[in-house]
């Protein structure tokens, strides 16, 4: 696995693991509201915030618009740490986004 370039500036460790999460839009604009709820999964997960993966079968646009509506729009999240415990409630907002992730090059990630 390759170090973290950020690991000495994170506040928080963040924890490698892939775990099924449900988020959507909080007073979404057109661009979003139409998405409802997002099932995938996340890259890596900490106190401090979460990598949500997307892929082309996320139904989000990968355009100009979408993308600053992304960044600018609250999202409510449903955090499942196990299949069979109730999920972690979250709320939070995109804070960057990745367009190509490493050996995945067909889809794109937010954070």
């Amino acid at each position: 696995m390759a170090q973290d370039p950020y690991a000495n500036q994170r506040r928080h460790i963040r924890v490698d693991e892939a775990v099924r999460i449900r988020f959507q839009f909080m007073r979404a604009p057109s661009t979003l509201s139409h998405l409802g709820q997002i099932d995938t999964i996340t890259r890596n997960i900490s106190e401090g915030g979460v990598f949500i993966e997307l892929n082309k079968q996320n139904k989000l646009k990968d355009d100009p618009a979408s993308i600053f509506a992304l960044l600018k729009c609250p999202i409510e999240m449903d955090i499942f740490i196990t299949e069979a415990g109730t999920p972690i409630k979250a709320q939070g907002k995109a804070v960057w986004v990745e367009k190509k992730v490493p050996g995945q090059e067909a889809s794109y990630a937010r954070g």
